[in-house]
């Protein structure tokens, strides 16, 4: 009977440990989506979506589209915490820690802060590279007679 309890007693302990370094884990994952730059490389993404919804419906007011801002900012802590079992996945604690600790440092920041901007230019540079492949097929396809 003893043995039986000490058993029990100890996969309990194990199971606390466990649940404790998972919920560790969570948060440093949570710190690092935070400091990596992810929120503010969202923002110009959430800007760009509702704009293209603007254009679709135009006659919603102004504070319609400001209040639907609020919420998918909202929304960004949610997708976040979607993301931490990929993190999970991929990484190790000791790995985000490390991350982390870039994201924090003077080059980590400056990565930070320069990404979106960065982002947004490379997206027009796809968006007109874009065009211009589809322009080379539909051109490559009139010449072949299709």
């Amino acid at each position: 009977m003893k043995t039986k309890l000490l058993m029990f007693a100890t996969m309990m302990a194990l199971s606390f440990y466990t649940t404790a370094q998972d919920s560790d884990f969570d948060e440093d994952i949570m710190k690092l989506l935070n400091v990596n730059g992810s929120k503010q490389v969202m923002e110009p993404m959430i800007n760009q979506m509702i704009g293209q919804f603007r254009a679709m419906n135009s006659s919603a007011p102004a504070d319609f589209w400001a209040l639907l801002k609020l919420d998918l900012k909202a929304d960004l802590t949610e997708l976040n915490q979607k993301m931490v079992p990929i993190y999970k996945k991929h990484f190790t604690q000791e790995e985000v820690k490390g991350l982390i600790e870039f994201y924090e440092s003077p080059l980590g920041k400056s990565l930070t802060t320069k990404t979106p901007q960065v982002m947004m230019e490379s997206m027009q540079i796809g968006q007109q590279w874009g065009m211009e492949i589809s322009a080379k097929v539909q051109q490559r396809l009139k010449d072949e007679g299709y």
